[in-house]
């Protein structure tokens, strides 16, 4: 019969090894989270558009056409992260980043830039997150 002590050794095992699991799922997410940002602003970056429609909700692709992310006539000579992803719930699901991209339109050969707001979320089916703000509209 378990006494008490070994109950009580138990229980103190069992409430560490769900924190130790929480931690590790914790740190799973974050560096997902860093992983998907980097992904998508080097896609953008380098001129592949069909990798960084990859990264955009499924809400977000249904009000936008793949045209839209191609950046034709359009060259990115900075992608800068201004603000690393923030987790901003407590259920650390969605994140918000802050990007200053510079660009150049072929036609004016003038260099812009743009602050462009992310706000990403946590998508528990795929363990992915996903872009859930529009990108940024170059002009």
């Amino acid at each position: 019969m378990p006494t008490s002590k070994t109950i009580a050794g138990l229980t103190a095992l069992a409430l560490l090894f769900a924190a130790g699991c929480g931690r590790v799922q914790q740190e799973k997410k974050t560096r997902g989270l860093e992983a998907s940002t980097t992904a998508y602003g080097n896609a953008l970056r380098w001129g592949y558009p069909e990798t960084a429609w990859n990264y955009l909700a499924p809400p977000v692709r249904g009000r936008l056409s793949p045209e839209q992310i191609q950046l034709k006539d359009i060259r990115l000579t900075a992608y800068e992260v201004v603000q690393p992803p923030l987790l901003v719930d407590e259920e650390q699901l969605q994140a918000e980043q802050w990007v200053r991209i510079d660009y150049v339109r072929h036609d004016t050969q003038v260099v812009k830039s743009l602050a462009d707001h992310q706000i990403w979320r946590y998508d528990e089916a795929s363990g992915g997150w996903r872009l859930h703000s529009d990108p940024p509209a170059f002009r």
